[in-house]
């Protein structure tokens, strides 16, 4: 318990730092997921810049004693970088100005950036995503070539659905903007699930939107510490209704940055 408090408040003044040095130079930042678990945290830091340049990252870890670490394939072509800190066990993952599998999300990141609340954090003032938009971002994230749901994701997820007077209006016209609908539904499906496997009741009340499309997903099991769910299925579904969704939309940028998914997983997947 004392090395978890150590490692919380290591990684708030890691937060703290960078967040300061944002400020000083004047680079628009947000941490998009770092509180959903707190008071613990994940096992990295995620940092969200609106610059889609790893470049600026010189100025963002200036004065931290860090070693950057070797990016894949996935990660050069989303346009993130990962850097281990001396004295802080979580790692700081830069994503800039994309987000996905190979950074195929291109504009959802400066909504993200633009609504966020100001909150303190142990006394240390930090901003977060209205939970509308950690919704949507969940839709982005959470199924889309993972292999598993972690179950601190789900808890969020309930907590936020069962405490929160959400603007589903506001949800689904946004994961429709920016081709997070079906994920989202996929997610928020499984979630349903597991809702109502646990508590013998469903979580998604009358009053969702139908526009969701929750079925069709397959079913979802908790094995080997974590949710496990159809993976060629949901994201065979996934992938073909994101294609659609750029090409109808003319975003032949994103479409083209979608054929390159299947190339990422091969190289993964002969890692593994």
């Amino acid at each position: 318990m004392a090395d978890e408090r150590v490692r919380v408040r290591s990684t708030l003044e890691l937060m703290s730092h960078v967040g300061r040095t944002c400020e000083a130079r004047g680079i628009p930042y947000l941490f998009p997921k770092a509180f959903q678990d707190y008071p613990d945290f994940g096992d990295d830091v995620d940092l969200l810049v609106l610059r889609r340049s790893t470049r600026v990252d010189t100025a963002i870890v200036a004065g931290l004693p860090i070693v950057a670490v070797a990016r894949d394939l996935g990660e050069r072509f989303a346009v993130t970088a990962t850097y281990r800190i001396r004295g802080c066990s979580s790692p700081l993952d830069v994503q800039h100005g994309r987000l996905g599998i190979v950074g195929e999300h291109d504009e959802f990141p400066r909504v993200l950036v633009q609504h966020a609340r100001p909150i303190v954090v142990d006394g240390i003032a930090f901003a977060e995503p209205p939970p509308e938009d950690q919704l949507v971002l969940q839709g982005l994230q959470r199924v889309p070539g993972r292999l598993r749901i972690a179950l601190s994701d789900v808890v969020f997820t309930v907590s936020t659905l069962r405490r929160s007077t959400l603007d589903w209006d506001y949800v689904i016209a946004t994961a429709r903007r920016y081709g997070a609908l079906p994920g989202l539904g996929c997610y928020l499906g499984y979630v349903d699930q597991i809702h109502r496997d646990v508590f013998a009741r469903p979580l998604l009340s009358d009053t969702v939107p139908g526009a969701l499309p929750l079925e069709g997903w397959g079913r979802i099991a908790f094995r080997d510490g974590g949710y496990r769910f159809p993976i060629v299925r949901a994201n065979g579904r996934l992938y073909w209704g994101q294609l659609r969704h750029r090409i109808a939309s003319g975003d032949w940028g994103g479409a083209g940055r979608l054929f390159l998914i299947p190339l990422v997983a091969g190289a993964r997947a002969g890692r593994r």
